[in-house]
């Protein structure tokens, strides 16, 4: 049974960077034995990744509820107001639910 390391699953690419870019790429490396430029440039594809998925999930909350949500969330509040109701009692103390 063959075991591939997460090496050998790599995919080559090539990129084309601002020189200044490179620079700092290279001097970020220099100074960090274990890291590779390669690793480098995947740790910013990952961080950018995770920034593009926060900012969708932002946007969509960010929308407006649709009718038929904002009537199930006021049916819910209907209903836990209810439920409190009940365990309080009609004079506000509780009624030995709890």
């Amino acid at each position: 049974m063959s075991t591939q390391t997460t090496e050998d699953r790599r995919v080559k690419v090539s990129l084309s960077l601002d020189p200044a870019l490179v620079d700092y790429l290279d001097a970020y490396v220099a100074a960090r034995p274990t890291l590779n430029r390669s690793r480098v440039v995947e740790m910013a594809v990952r961080e950018f990744r995770q920034r593009q998925i926060e900012a969708e999930l932002e946007a969509q909350y960010a929308e407006p509820e649709s009718e038929e949500i904002q009537r199930e969330l006021e049916d819910w509040r209907h209903i836990r107001r209810a439920a409190a109701q009940r365990i309080r009692g009609v004079d506000g103390r509780r009624n030995g639910i709890f």
